[in-house]
């Protein structure tokens, strides 16, 4: 994701005002900024399935420790 930004944010800067004249450069700097937008939806997804599991460990961790104390 940071080599798209990267990459379009160079884009924007070397070829300035051509971007919107030159057909060529807008459709590289179109296909960048949905590159981009796929790999925001990505973050996004694994960020959700992150945060799940974070969950999921946090309630493992306290069954884990209601057995260790009903064990004792």
């Amino acid at each position: 994701m940071d080599e798209a930004c990267a990459r379009l944010e160079r884009a924007r800067a070397e070829w300035g005002v051509r971007i919107h004249t030159d057909p060529v450069v807008a459709l590289e700097v179109r296909r960048l900024e949905l590159e981009l937008a796929e790999l925001d939806q990505a973050r996004a997804h694994l960020e959700k399935e992150r945060t799940k599991l974070q969950q999921q460990a946090a309630a493992l961790r306290a069954r884990a420790r209601q057995w260790s104390l009903w064990l004792e």
